[in-house]
């Protein structure tokens, strides 16, 4: 199973878990849209 860094920014603060976040996969080659979609409900 392929390993994937997921990140969370937040945009719009200066205080973490503040603002709008958004979920960055920087290499999501190989994600089906159906993780994809998880991934970002998670988020």
């Amino acid at each position: 199973m392929k390993t994937y860094r997921l990140y969370q920014i937040d945009s719009f603060t200066r205080e973490c878990f503040h603002g709008n976040p958004a979920g960055v996969v920087p290499n999501a080659d190989g994600l089906t849209e159906e993780q994809m979609q998880r991934i970002a409900r998670e988020i």
